[in-house]
């Protein structure tokens, strides 16, 4: 099902009419065999609106003419807001971010969820004793994370304990994209960029390989 990217609820995304074609494509190879001789593949963007929160989710997806059902697009991408892909995390790490951003709309368990995101973060990184707030502190001095990112982690933890204490202190919503900020920048550094580089280096590593393998054959 369908969850909004601002708010985090479920089932809540409609679409706005019309859809927006970006590009065009025809083809005279028929694909499957029974299609007709030319077909025409489109890249198009489709606004979505949340009916609790109001925000805007925008969307790219591919359409092919053979079909008219809409279940049918391909390559269905959100551009806005940011998705990040959690298969890039930790098994623990991913599991508790999940957790974490289906209760976006939850302020107070949305700290709660941080915080137990962080002591994952640790314990990833081998650093599993004593209290949250020394695990960072420990996490910071391994060289592992710099002192801004460590600062923020820091302040996260101290939202995750009002959060979790039952006084005159409460989570905002306001507060929740700030740690989600904070949360996001802390995997960014520590997973997200790395996989991302990885990633871009073995392209780049193939493409020069193959110019290389062609030059070779001239």
């Amino acid at each position: 099902m369908d969850r909004c990217g601002h708010c985090g609820r479920e089932g809540t995304l409609h679409s706005i009419e019309p859809s927006i074609t970006l590009s065009s494509r025809a083809t005279e190879e028929p694909t499957p065999q029974f299609a007709p001789e030319e077909t025409t593949t489109e890249r198009r963007l489709q606004i979505w609106k949340c009916s609790v929160c109001g925000e805007p989710t925008l969307r790219q997806y591919y359409w092919n003419d053979l079909y008219s059902d809409p279940a049918d697009v391909w390559e269905q991408t959100t551009i806005y807001p940011r998705e990040h892909e959690v298969t890039d995390l930790p098994d623990q790490v991913s599991r508790r971010y999940s957790e974490m951003m289906q209760v976006l709309f939850q302020p107070d368990s949305f700290a709660v969820g941080a915080g137990r995101l962080l002591e994952a973060v640790c314990a990833d990184r081998g650093i599993t004793h004593g209290t949250l707030h020394r695990r960072l502190e420990q996490l910071a001095a391994s060289g592992d994370l710099p002192d801004p990112l460590a600062n923020q982690a820091l302040l996260v933890k101290e939202y995750r304990n009002i959060g979790g204490h039952d006084d005159d202190r409460e989570i905002t919503p306001q507060d929740t994209m700030l740690i989600r900020g904070f949360v996001d920048g802390l995997l960014e550094y520590l997973y997200w960029g790395p996989e991302k580089y990885r990633r871009a280096l073995i392209a780049f590593e193939k493409r020069q390989a193959s110019r290389d393998t062609q030059s070779g054959g001239r």
